[in-house]
């Protein structure tokens, strides 16, 4: 999980240096790719009674949801420029 996570900073960093769109565009589809991965490691942490609290899950696939769809909507915004 942690491997997704660190992955996608990099990737943050790497959008924020690239100045070409078609680069940047590719950068956040990893990032989406990444938080989907994330996503299922915590579904799958879930099912193993991983997470500790009840409403672990809960909270952490909201936030994760949350990640995705900023994640569309960066790609969207980088396409219509």
């Amino acid at each position: 999980m942690l491997g997704c996570c660190a992955e996608c900073i990099v990737l943050i960093n790497q959008i924020s240096t690239e100045r070409e769109n078609e680069k940047r565009i590719v950068y956040v589809s990893e990032i989406s790719i990444n938080i989907s991965k994330l996503l299922t490691y915590v579904r799958v942490a879930n099912e193993l009674h991983q997470l500790g609290k009840e409403n672990a899950y809960f909270f952490l696939s909201e936030k994760i949801l949350d990640i995705l769809n900023q994640t569309e909507n960066w790609k969207k915004f980088l396409q219509k420029r």
